[in-house]
């Protein structure tokens, strides 16, 4: 989807600690991340997996951000004039964000086991 110059929030519940990525990937490329994991993708996406790491295109970029726990919020903002994707865990911003996003994107959330899943709660325009 392309979201010009909008300001978008994705919120959700994580049930399990463990096994999942969130993130952005490029919509041109949607065919290429059914197949694989989303994470190690070459080209394209924006990751941060759940134990604190920050991938983007496939390359580790940083660690520090909070895991989350069981039950804990997790918000991506996604900021279509700066191209930013900015993480919150339980409502503190993390401090490792990413950048160059590219213009036609989708929210992607990878859960790695069966077993494991998340809550959507909101998804909001909050440009105004």
């Amino acid at each position: 989807m392309i979201f010009p110059n909008t300001l978008l929030q994705l919120t959700f519940r994580v049930r399990t600690a463990i096994g999942f990525g969130i993130g952005v990937i490029d919509s041109s490329k949607l065919e290429q991340y059914q197949t694989s994991n989303i994470a190690d993708q070459p080209e394209s996406s924006v990751f941060a997996l759940n134990s604190g790491y920050v991938h983007q295109n496939g390359v580790f970029v940083s660690y520090g951000n909070k895991e989350p726990n069981a039950n804990s919020v997790v918000t991506m903002e996604l900021d279509m004039n700066r191209h930013t994707l900015v993480l919150f865990v339980d409502g503190q911003r993390q401090p490792h964000s990413l950048a160059n996003i590219p213009q036609n994107v989708r929210f992607a959330l990878s859960i790695h086991y069966k077993d494991r899943y998340a809550d959507i709660l909101g998804f909001n325009d909050i440009s105004a």
